[in-house]
């Protein structure tokens, strides 16, 4: 049996003490009790944040892989403003195969 842990890596709890707004676009995600923000995966503070977490938790718990449920948003054609620290590092305006809308 193998143990594949669920992640979101597009969202995370605007209620989190961890959560810093560079992170996130203005936009959000209501859930019941949670409030997550969008948080762009452009942003170097984000992914430096959430790999940290997701090595930690593979290497603690001993799992065997992680889905990521991305949430992802295309920041092509997003009509909100950037992260304060995005990066954009390849151009997203190309859909190909199945990433087309």
């Amino acid at each position: 049996m193998k143990l594949i842990v669920y992640v979101s890596s597009g969202y995370f709890d605007r209620k989190d003490p961890d959560f810093r707004d560079e992170w996130a676009r203005p936009q959000s995600l209501r859930e019941i009790y949670f409030h997550y923000a969008a948080c762009s995966p452009a942003s170097p503070s984000w992914r430096a944040y959430l790999l940290q977490h997701l090595v930690r938790i593979l290497d603690e718990y001993g799992v065997d892989g992680l889905y990521n449920d991305l949430g992802y948003r295309k920041l092509a054609g997003n009509p909100l403003p950037p992260t304060t620290d995005e990066v954009p590092a390849f151009d997203e305006g190309r859909a190909t195969g199945s990433d087309r809308d």
